[in-house]
């Protein structure tokens, strides 16, 4: 029988289809029994017989001759994946018949060729396949080392499929794969109310007609989680209207981004507080973002107002502004303790950000600031009464986000980082305060099981200059920075913080946390304001309330201080 090479890879597709393989049907004999006195095989060369005998379990010798028989072995030889073709025959011995299994053997492979694939080079595939160059061709391994490199393609972002009826083995072992890579369709949108499909059209970047890449098509649904819009985003993948390409299809549950708040707080010297906010993260479905705040205690009042635009019409270039006004009362500095003063501070600032590099994105902030000093208790009479500073800084920023989110649209994994540069006063922006203020930031997380992760935020800072104002201290402590403390138990020029939280999500609506905090802000150059390291720790809840949004109760206790109860709302970092 001449062997038709092509059947190898007919044989694939049997294999992949679960169906019948083919092979030799045995024929029908006379009815008088015939008793099988030696088993044998005849036509390998290269596959040892012991294998092939291994395998033949119906037929026994002793036994008559069984057509069924015969034919489970022959199925059981075809199994292997050595042979192209599995024939028998039947020789009268001394006590019976000897039955022979012929087998015809796939070639040695010689070299085995992956056409069609563009995005994955032919070296990056040589140790998906599980045969070697000098080995009997066998179609298990073959199909095994056919999976591995879609399963490659795949972990590549890529989805491929062979195309068997192209593919072909040489009868000098050449093994030809040729594949199709997957063209995108078009992209599919479901489950926006509120949000204009052009929002989640402009992050994705994925083209129709162009060879789909999942990795940067799920970055682009991390990026639009990123944006604080969706409790869940589902992809999916639908057939397309031919064989060669398909749709992607995303279904979006939307998150209540309109958000009325309140807030309660207690601290040693201010005492009670408490403040309102009002926030719409999307605004007229367009991903734009307003805030107003009022927040007062019995030493300080504060107000403000931001608007903001994530991208500024076709472009990734995002603008905002920021206007606010803050009252503070006994106040002190650690040049003039003894001196007591009210301050009120006007400001705003306006941002323009902008896409760096590939995963960096950059921007500039100019800041606009007046502080008015009143003294309310002068024990040394040596400051008039009152006092004027304009502050006009401008700010560079560098972010990195590469935060993960899963379902509920909370964080799982991945990381941030941000560094800011600040300079204030010179010869351009003028002012009354001259100096320099850096800040770096980096956040990690880790899912460490399903609704389990483990995070981590580690930040700096250094402030210099010939003319700062007590403002622009770094202040730690509080819900934000130091939980067990005070809101500003601390302050100084440099700053050194640690946080840890551990997170697990009860369902959709609770989360406990437990957390750890480290840091100090210090002078270094103030012989009373050295590094001393605090200590907070204590555990939490966040709950999730419609229109209100995620609520957070922490108790904080750190050493010599008693229990702290903060309420604010969202993540602390």
């Amino acid at each position: 029988m001449k062997a038709n090479y092509r059947l190898l890879i007919i044989a694939c597709i049997a294999l992949i289809a679960g169906g019948v393989l083919t092979y030799t049907a045995v024929p029908a004999y006379a009815a008088d029994p015939l008793t099988v006195a030696v088993i044998d095989v005849a036509g390998n060369v290269l596959v040892p017989t012991e294998t092939v005998l291994k395998v033949i379990r119906q037929t026994q010798v002793g036994e008559p001759v069984d057509p069924r028989k015969i034919e489970a072995d022959i199925k059981a030889i075809f199994d292997l994946g050595y042979f192209i073709n599995v024939d028998w025959q039947m020789d009268k011995v001394i006590g019976g018949v000897k039955v022979t299994f012929v087998v015809i053997e796939n070639p040695p492979l010689k070299e085995i060729k992956a056409e069609g694939l563009t995005k994955v080079e032919p070296q990056e595939l040589a140790d998906q396949w599980t045969i070697k160059p000098g080995e009997v061709i066998n179609m298990n391994a073959l199909l095994k080392g056919l999976e591995n490199v879609i399963k490659y393609c795949q972990e590549k972002g890529y989805l491929v499929q062979p195309d068997l009826t192209k593919s072909a083995i040489t009868p000098d072992g050449v093994v030809t794969f040729y594949f199709t890579e997957m063209k995108l369709a078009g992209i599919k949108i479901s489950g926006l109310e509120k949000t204009n499909e052009s929002v989640v059209r402009h992050k994705l970047t994925a083209v129709e007609g162009e060879i789909i890449d999942l990795k940067e098509f799920n970055e682009d649904l991390q990026e639009l989680y990123r944006m604080g819009l969706f409790d869940d985003i589902i992809p999916t993948i639908e057939p397309g209207p031919n064989p060669d390409d398909l749709y992607l299809a995303v279904a979006f549950k939307e998150r209540k981004t309109m958000e009325l708040g309140f807030s309660v707080s207690y601290m040693k010297g201010p005492g009670l507080g408490g403040g309102l906010q009002f926030t719409e993260s999307n605004l007229f479905g367009l991903a734009h973002s307003f805030n107003t705040s009022l927040s007062l205690n019995k030493e300080s009042t504060t107000f403000e107002l931001s608007y903001f635009l994530p991208w500024i019409g076709p472009y990734d270039f995002s603008a905002g502004f920021d206007v606010y006004s803050r009252s503070d009362s006994k106040l002190f500095t650690e040049e003039a303790p003894d001196i007591l003063f009210n301050r009120r501070t006007n400001g705003g600032t306006i941002t323009f950000g902008f896409p760096l590099f590939a995963d960096i994105d950059g921007s500039v902030k100019f800041k606009v600031e007046q502080l008015h000093d009143l003294p309310i208790e002068d024990l040394t009479n040596t400051i008039p009464s009152l006092t004027t500073t304009n502050n006009r800084t401008l700010t560079f920023q560098l972010t990195r986000n590469k935060l993960n989110y899963g379902s509920g649209g909370l964080v799982n994994g991945g990381n941030l980082s941000m560094f800011s540069l600040e300079r204030a006063g010179g010869k351009v922006l003028g002012g009354d305060t001259n100096f320099y203020k850096m800040r770096g930031e980096t956040r990690q997380f880790f899912s460490l099981a399903p609704k389990h992760v483990l995070g981590f935020r580690l930040a700096g800072g250094y402030l210099t200059g010939s003319s700062v104002s007590s403002s622009e201290m770094f202040l730690l402590g509080g819900s934000e920075t130091l939980r067990g403390y005070d809101f500003r138990n601390s302050s100084g020029d440099r700053f050194a913080l640690f946080n840890t939280e551990y997170r697990y999500q009860l369902n959709n609506y609770l989360e406990g946390v437990m957390f750890l905090d480290l840091g100090d802000a210090w002078t270094p150059t103030n012989a009373d304001n050295q590094f001393d390291l605090k200590v907070g720790y204590g555990i939490g809840m966040r709950v999730n309330v419609p229109m209100l949004g995620q609520l957070r109760f922490d108790f904080g206790f750190s050493p010599g201080e008693g229990p702290k109860f903060y309420f604010s709302f969202g993540e602390m970092f």
